[in-house]
């Protein structure tokens, strides 16, 4: 069993982590990409670290999945289909803000249970046919610890 300066170090590694990829996406402005807030940047990165996914690449390996559902091109919208889902229902999924900002965690909360329903094999096909192969570990992660 882990003692208390051992628990208490990795939580401190995991904030400072956290905190990191905040500052480069923040420096990326990366929020005026999404259209979102840097304060739901923060929250959705602080959601996914308790999910286990953690680090710049990981956490926008799940933003490229948001934004490809934001603004589908022919090659999503066919993956979705091929899927035997609609894009309807993943544009469904997205949650603004009242501002009408993009609110990432509630998109995220919203967008989790449909592709939790999708069988793992057909899941990871769409992805791939998204060009988001790199986020089958993320979106796997997140259903598993969401």
């Amino acid at each position: 069993m882990e003692d208390i300066d051992d628990v208490t170090r990795k939580s401190i590694d995991t904030f400072k982590e956290q905190y990191q990829v905040y500052e480069d996406f923040k420096d990326a402005q990366i929020a005026d990409v999404l259209g979102t807030t840097n304060t739901d940047i923060a929250t959705t990165i602080t959601m996914l670290g308790e999910a286990g996914i953690t680090g710049a690449k990981r956490v926008e390996q799940f933003i490229n999945v948001v934004e490809a559902i934001k603004n589908p091109t022919k090659k999503v919208e066919s993956a979705v289909k091929n899927a035997g889902l609609s894009m309807d229902k993943f544009s469904k999924s997205l949650k603004y803000n009242k501002d009408g900002s993009l609110d990432l965690a509630g998109t995220m909360d919203n967008l989790l249970p449909i592709l939790s329903k999708v069988e793992k094999p057909t899941r990871d096909l769409m992805l791939k046919n998204m060009g988001l192969g790199n986020s089958i570990d993320e979106v796997d992660e997140l259903i598993k610890n969401g």
